[in-house]
């Protein structure tokens, strides 16, 4: 009878830990309307020589689920800053955009001719490496004008 006692709480402190490990892989969950998700990045050369301006296109994912709802938000967003490096950029648009950006999308880079001929392309490009999110498929397109016209 003293065993069987001894076995309850042991078995509700197992039974708690157990439901609190489960739980637990949700509390960073972040939605899909959460995130502004960044479909295209635009590279030209900034007006300074340590600069680049970063041209980002940001879509709605919010228009995509709503079907003959209304809603505040263009389907699309272009920003358009100048940055020192592309892994500070983002950070820099998050204080501009109201959701957390993503590059989990990124489709295309798009460079502008003169920033292709320049040699610190190399490192500019070398940074986007660095960010985990960036995938190594893509793609990577030198336009005539500027990336941020396009």
């Amino acid at each position: 009878m003293l065993n069987l006692k001894k076995q309850k709480p042991l078995s509700k402190i197992i039974y708690f830990l157990f439901l609190l490990l489960i739980l637990s892989g949700c509390w960073d969950q972040t939605k899909i309307d959460e995130r502004a998700y960044v479909i295209a990045i635009g590279l030209d050369k900034g007006d300074n020589e340590n600069q680049i301006k970063i041209t980002y296109l940001i879509t709605n994912p919010e228009l995509s689920k709503q079907e003959g709802g209304s809603s505040n938000e263009p389907p699309r967003e272009i920003i358009t800053f100048q940055t020192n490096d592309l892994i500070s950029a983002k950070d820099m648009a998050n204080t501009v955009v109201a959701k957390e950006i993503t590059y989990s999308q990124l489709g295309v880079f798009l460079v502008s001719e003169e920033l292709a001929k320049d040699k610190d392309l190399i490192r500019w490009m070398y940074d986007a490496t660095k960010d985990r999110e960036i995938k190594r498929s893509t793609r990577f397109i030198v336009t005539k004008e500027n990336a941020s016209d396009s």
